[in-house]
Parts: C-alpha cells; structure tokens; sequence
C-alpha cells in the first residue's frame, strides 16, 4: 500500500449514530498534482454489507476512496443485523442521513434531478441494496412524493444484487451475527518463554444468548418467507422480487455509468443473478452498464483483497469514464 493509503487507516470518522458516520475532507488540503481534482466526487455514499464491522469497513473501503478522491466526502451507512424488519419499522433512522446530507452536504431534496450530479454510490452486497432502498422509501416520504429517482453519475454494486433466496438470507443473516474470529496471540519480543496471553473465548451466557437469538432470527425470517410465498400464490405478486427490482431499477438510476463488481466464487450471491440484473438495466435504458468478473476464488465481498489493483482501478475507471 502507498504511503497515502497507509495515513488514510486512520482517517476521522465522525459518528453520527449507530449506523452513519462522515469523513470531512481537509478544507486546507492542496489540489492534487495530478490534473484531477476537478474530476473528483464531491460525494461518496458507501453503503456496507449486512454486519460489516465498522473498522473494517474504515480501513479497507473509507481509506481506498479517500486515496484516490482525497477531497471527497465520505458518507459510510452501516447495515445491520436489525435490518431483517420491514422498511417502516427502521426506515425513520434515515431521517438522520437526509438531515446530515442537507446539513453537510446541502442537498435537501434527492428528487430533484441534479441533486447528486457530484455523487458516487457504492453498494456491497444485497444488505447495502436494502439500505438504499429504505434512504428512497425516506426521501419519498420527506418530499411527499409518489416516488424518488435518484440520479448519482456512478453507482457500483459490489458482490450484488442477487435473488431473495430463503437460504441466501438466513446465511447473510447469521453470518452477521456469527461471533467475531478468535485472536491468535502474536509471538512475544522477548522470546518464546515470555508469557503470552491466551486468546479468550466466548462465555457461556454469550454463546447462549447468540443461539438463541439465532434461532429467533431464523424463525422469523422463515415466516416471512412463507407469508411471502402464500401472498405470490393469492396475488399473482412476488413481493421479493420486486423490492430486488425496485432497489436497483425503478428508484435509482446512474445517469452515467453503473459497474456490477461479482464473481463465480461468490456463496451468496450467484453470479448469473447478477448479469442478468445487469441485462435488464441495459434494457431499461441504461447505456453504460459495465461487468467485472473476478475469478471463482475470489469470494463474496472481499474483491478488494483479492486483487486490490484491480478493484480500485475499476472503481477510479466507474467514476472518470
């Protein structure tokens, strides 16, 4: 990593609550040398996979946008494992984004069309999708419109969107609330006969309280499933597959450039799904739609650890294309 990445580690992250935070650019840092300042976002709105752990996400995704748009804003949006609710249950927390977009960034109405001329939107698996999807279902609702088009210049879908599959979501789902992976103990300085600490492993009561919340969490997921099913066979209607259509298509539209970032390798998220998401974006009038396949060992998410030239230098192309 570049001397540039490695101070964006520890850029400032400005906690605006549980699920928003901000990076603000140096108002006093100098232009880049480069000729492409002007060419720049002014705005980067991040939207993470389900249960992403927010130093991850700062390290690995807020750093390498700030590197290569060092005058960016940042807007990171956290998805989280309480999403499994309908939109109107949880929907309201994003009157805090649209008061801090206002706020920050002085855009007080996402439907005019040139509200996010300046903005690029990175969306990580179907978690991040439902994220976006609830900041429409709020900007709709604030502006007392029958819809909301959001009109960025680039949007990229990272290891997504993919088909609301019963199996698919129960895995998101649990993977997000998996315990995090033990620490192994570093060797110590002083020599192999200095004491270490062992890695400490979860309690019992926390073991207990995460099954069961487990088992809690699937059994909701599946009545939801199965009420969705009984409401496809009464209505003709299936529910799921409209929301994964309305998330990507009907309520957001790049007036630019749109990039699907996915693979063979990924679990979750199959890549057929995906380029055929991406043919009916081609056919709903969006010219500049662009696929990058990675290789199958390249898994769900982590693209940019498989091959980071690669996926940043997509990300800079999405953008100046």
């Amino acid at each position: 990593m570049s001397a540039a990445g490695k101070a964006s580690e520890l850029l400032p992250l400005e906690r605006i609550s549980d699920r928003f935070y901000i990076y603000e650019p140096d108002p006093e840092s100098p232009a880049p040398d480069n000729g492409r300042n002007d060419k720049e976002p002014s705005l980067v709105l991040l939207f993470s996979f389900m249960g992403a752990a927010l130093q991850h996400m700062r390290r690995q995704y807020v750093a390498g946008f700030h590197e290569r748009f060092p005058h960016a804003r940042i807007v990171l949006v956290l998805a989280l494992p309480r999403d499994w609710r309908p939109f109107a249950r949880f929907e309201h927390e994003y009157d805090t984004l649209l008061d801090l977009l206002a706020a920050r960034c002085d855009i007080t109405d996402l439907a005019r069309s040139d509200a996010l001329r300046g903005t690029y939107i990175h969306c990580m698996s179907n978690g991040g999708c439902w994220c976006l999807r609830a900041l429409v279902n709020r900007a709709a609702i604030r502006t007392r419109a029958s819809e909301v088009i959001l009109r960025p210049r680039t949007v990229v879908f990272d290891s997504c969107p993919g088909r609301a599959s019963y199996g698919v979501t129960v895995a998101a789902f649990t993977a997000a609330l998996a315990p995090p992976p033990r620490k192994i103990s570093a060797p110590s300085p002083d020599g192999p006969q200095a004491t270490q600490k062992p890695a400490r492993s979860p309690s019992f009561l926390s073991r207990v309280t995460r099954k069961l919340g487990l088992g809690l969490l699937v059994t909701i997921i599946t009545l939801w499933y199965g009420f969705s099913r009984v409401k496809r066979f009464v209505t003709r209607r299936d529910v799921i597959e409209e929301l994964r259509d309305q998330t990507v298509l009907a309520q957001l539209v790049a007036t630019h450039s749109r990039t699907y970032i996915y693979s063979d390798g990924d679990k979750l998220i199959r890549s057929v799904d995906v380029e055929e998401h991406a043919s009916h974006a081609r056919s709903a009038g969006h010219a500049d739609v662009r696929l990058e396949k990675f290789p199958s060992t390249s898994q769900h998410v982590v693209h940019s650890r498989t091959d980071p030239q690669r996926y940043w230098s997509i990300i800079e192309k999405a953008w100046r294309s």
